[in-house]
């Protein structure tokens, strides 16, 4: 099936209303909600995520879970399509390492809690074990084991129907030109000028290539935070953790985002070769698709930069200045070596 990525004339995104966190659900409220309505206790450790409030319970008796705190801001449809996803690779590929979903005591994957700072959604989770490789570089096994994981992923993900209506979502490549104005928080006149030439280009063509790719529901946040390896075996995936960006869009965004967020500083060419051989072993690409993964890579560094700067400024504890730089760094590196090298190369490891 395939699907437009990009509406001319859409409305402008509240950026603000689509990003805020919200007011958090009290501790206290919460643990009353896991008793009463799952039938659960335990203590709650708070772990950083960037739009619900996620906790570790650890319980008495039993596996710890995840509790996943939704507020108000987030899209029902989004939160509907993240357990479609999670329910389907649990029957598609069930050694895929997933959470799975815990329902409540009546049935319902998700609870709607009307509390004294608002409303939420909870949702609860099984717990993965295992720990992110932050480290750079990975090793090529590593490379190589994410690309085909990411490849079982999307195959899995195939049949989960498209959302009946689309939602705002700030880490959707759709919405990356709405972006634009976010371009003048980036503090150097020079950097502003690189991002809003990717974003500029991506509005006038790019993501009309990319629409018409095939399209189907990816997970489009297959970050090193997310994926979690086995402590005594480095090159085996453990968990793939953080559905919050799960989007319906072109399969091939799925692996551009991932090597986007795999590339490595002045060796930029190094990564994609294993990540792209080892997903195309499982799931190959058509030459289309891989013509397209460079315009997705720098969109996807594009959008880091400009969403990191404006939060920086904001004094948004999200703002990560580190990763802006990293971002531009990779953007100005990928201009060097150009569209037609790197296309070339990523051509050649899909075997297309």
């Amino acid at each position: 099936m395939r699907t437009a990525l990009s509406t001319p004339g859409a409305p402008a995104i509240d950026w603000a209303a689509v990003d805020v966190p919200g007011p958090r659900l009290a501790a206290a409220e919460l643990s009353d909600v896991l008793r009463d309505r799952y039938g659960i206790e335990g203590r709650l450790e708070r772990m950083a995520f960037e739009r619900d409030d996620v906790y570790r319970l650890d319980r008495a008796s039993g596996e710890p879970c995840v509790v996943r705190v939704s507020p108000s801001s987030e899209s029902d449809l989004s939160l509907a399509l993240q357990n479609a996803a999670l329910r389907a690779i649990a029957l598609a590929d069930p050694a895929l390492p997933v959470p799975r979903i815990r329902p409540s005591r009546a049935g319902s994957d998700i609870e709607s809690i009307e509390a004294n700072a608002g409303r939420f959604r909870v949702r609860v989770l099984s717990f993965l074990s295992g720990a992110p490789v932050l480290r750079i570089p990975r090793t090529p096994a590593m490379l190589d084991e994410i690309g085909r994981t990411l490849a079982r992923l999307d195959n899995a993900l195939r049949t989960v129907p498209a959302p009946a209506s689309p939602f705002p979502l700030m880490w959707d490549v759709r919405g990356a030109p709405q972006l634009r104005p976010l371009v003048p928080y980036i503090r150097n006149a020079r950097d502003r000028q690189l991002v809003d030439e990717v974003l500029a280009e991506l509005e006038t063509e790019g993501l009309a290539r990319i629409a018409s790719l095939p399209a189907q529901v990816i997970h489009n946040d297959f970050n090193p935070k997310n994926i979690l390896f086995e402590a005594a075996e480095p090159k085996a995936i453990a968990g793939i953790i953080d559905f919050g960006d799960v989007v319906h869009g072109a399969r091939a965004t799925d692996l551009g985002v991932t090597v986007s967020r795999h590339l490595e500083a002045g060796d930029a060419m190094r990564a994609p070769e294993f990540i792209i051989r080892g997903y195309c072993a499982l799931a190959p690409i058509s030459r289309a698709e891989a013509e397209c993964l460079f315009t997705v890579v720098r969109a996807r560094l594009a959008m880091r930069t400009a969403i990191g700067s404006w939060r920086l400024h904001q004094r948004d504890g999200r703002g990560d200045l580190a990763q802006i730089e990293d971002a531009l760094t990779l953007l100005a590196e990928l201009r060097d070596i150009g569209a037609a090298a790197a296309t070339r190369a990523w051509r050649a490891h899909a075997g297309v």
